[in-house]
């Protein structure tokens, strides 16, 4: 039996006074809960679409996570699992 995979996408967007007008920080991770969170910046909208386009069909192809190997309940003071 597979688990879910759960990711996180936060996407900062603001507007500037300069000739592309946009800048754009997003924070990735693409395993929720290990702590580890990736963070990219640009300045362009078609940067951020390629990027966030690419992030959602790398999570779809990688599909549900493998569950971890079973680990059978041990005996306490001898009682029956």
């Amino acid at each position: 039996m597979a688990t879910e995979r759960t990711a996180v996408l936060i996407l900062r967007a603001w507007s500037v006074s300069q000739p592309s007008g946009l800048r754009a920080s997003i924070r990735h991770t693409s395993a929720a809960g290990t702590g580890l969170w990736h963070t990219v910046h640009l300045a362009d909208s078609r940067a951020v679409e390629r990027f966030i386009s690419t992030w959602l069909r790398e999570m779809d192809e990688a599909g549900p996570l493998s569950p971890p190997p079973a680990v059978e309940d041990e005996a306490v003071d001898g009682a029956a699992p």
